[in-house]
């Protein structure tokens, strides 16, 4: 996700279609499904600018590492980071999820993204890969981590090679 102090936003930012969701065996299928709707229900408020839907999906206590290196704690600073990333340019990500596990209250969602965004008239396209850590508190699931890498295009073959 790239923020204001750079020229796009990038979220973390969560194909619409999903793929199939692996699970371990601690993982029962309707939580996997459960996860993977809960990283929808980001990407869908973030797309629509909907930033109270989309901080309400972290704990108090969550911590957002941004493809850009930046560590945001706590759920106020991670709305605004969301603010402020929004308020200067129009994303739409689509996630798709790899692979989702539960182990206790302590769970995960890891697959990869494309997202573009616009910025002062000006259109990106990013693509790259997530993981959300969740932990279950009562009967809610809450993300208390979320990480963010951004895709380098790949490299240029060497001359003569």
């Amino acid at each position: 996700m790239r923020f204001p102090r750079r020229p796009a936003a990038h979220a973390a930012a969560l194909l619409l279609a999903v793929a199939s969701v692996p699970v371990g065996a601690a993982t029962d299928n309707a939580t996997a499904r459960h996860l993977v709707s809960m990283g929808q229900q980001w990407a869908s408020a973030w797309n629509a600018g909907q930033i109270d839907q989309a901080a309400a999906l972290y704990a108090q206590d969550a911590v957002f590492l941004g493809a850009d290196g930046a560590r945001v704690t706590g759920q106020a600073a991670i709305r605004d980071l969301f603010a402020r990333t929004l308020a200067v340019n129009k994303p739409h990500i689509a996630l798709r999820s790899l692979a989702a596990e539960r182990s206790g209250n302590l769970a995960y969602d890891s697959g990869d993204y494309r997202e573009t965004i616009v910025s002062g008239g000006t259109s990106r396209d990013l693509q790259g890969n997530y993981l959300i850590v969740f932990r279950k508190r009562g009967e809610r699931w809450l993300i208390v981590q979320q990480v963010w890498t951004e895709a380098l295009a790949p490299a240029s073959p060497l001359p003569g090679k």
